[in-house]
């Protein structure tokens, strides 16, 4: 019997979506925005972080988004998976979670996705992609078209150490042919409907998703933030960037162009507020947090 579950649901026209809730951790505000925290001047209250103790720990969400169009249903980011030997990282390693049953109680079976979009080749946004059964990495969704950079999934496959995952989340959908490798250099669009943007800095082949429907549209910020409290500090980098003057530049262009554009947000790991939208005044940018509708 499939276990009860409710979704939270964003309408953005005539596309339908779902947060696909898979886990959450905890890091160190310190360690997260190394070289930020403290900040100079005290925070109010924010969603988010906690204290414990003598530090201030940051919730980090892991989510995939379920994005059902009149003519298509596509999955965002896939999460870290269940069964993934990731020695090293207690949060990502041998997890067992109900990501299945949870895109049950969405009405979607694994065989009705048409297409799964990554922003980056990263571990907790490739993990969904497979599935283990009978000791074998198969694809999770069966129908679909995956799309993921080609720039990622060369540079993982030349690096050593990215060979457990390229083995167990990477491979086996190539190797069944339902790759569609994409040039992360280059906007385009590989679904009617959706946009790939590059937005790099977190890692070279970094893209936000923009999709619209119905006139109304949303940004799906991937990696660009990890937690709202970038949006008023577009200058803070996380300890997960690799080119951290990139990475300010893709973040900067994406508040201004959301705020500009009234565009409903989407992040990938903020953690109470993962939905919301940018607001621009003289003091910067500031984030409003845009409520659910329980899908029961």
């Amino acid at each position: 019997m499939t276990a009860a579950f409710s979704n939270d649901v964003f309408m953005v026209g005539k596309a339908r979506i779902t947060r696909l809730a898979e886990t959450e951790m905890q890091v160190p505000a310190s360690a997260l925005f190394k070289g930020h925290w403290p900040p100079q001047v005290p925070l109010e209250p924010v969603v988010g972080l906690s204290v414990e103790g003598d530090n201030t720990i940051v919730t980090l969400s892991v989510q995939s988004w379920l994005i059902q169009t009149p003519t298509d249903t596509v999955i965002l980011d896939t999460g870290i998976g269940n069964d993934k030997s990731r020695p090293g990282n207690d949060a990502m390693d041998g997890l067992d979670t109900p990501y299945l049953d949870r895109l049950s109680a969405a009405g979607v079976a694994p065989e009705d996705v048409d297409h799964v979009l990554i922003t980056h080749v990263h571990p907790d946004h490739i993990g969904w992609n497979t599935r283990l059964v009978e000791g074998q990495w198969q694809p999770s969704f069966p129908n679909a078209r995956y799309h993921f950079s080609r720039q990622g999934y060369e540079a993982w496959c030349a690096d050593a150490g990215r060979a457990q995952m390229v083995a167990d989340s990477l491979q086996p959908v190539v190797d069944h042919d339902q790759a569609s490798l994409y040039d992360s250099s280059t906007r385009f669009e590989p679904i009617a409907g959706f946009e790939v943007v590059p937005t790099p800095g977190h890692s070279p082949d970094h893209c936000s998703v923009l999709v619209e429907s119905d006139g109304e549209r949303a940004l799906f910020s991937g990696d660009l933030m990890h937690h709202h409290i970038q949006v008023a500090h577009p200058e803070w980098n996380s300890m997960f960037c690799a080119d951290l003057q990139q990475a300010e530049a893709a973040r900067r262009w994406a508040l201004a162009f959301a705020a500009e554009q009234a565009l409903l947000w989407f992040s990938a790991h903020f953690a109470g507020s993962r939905v919301g939208r940018v607001h621009r005044d003289e003091g910067g940018f500031h984030w409003e947090f845009v409520e659910p509708r329980l899908d029961a």
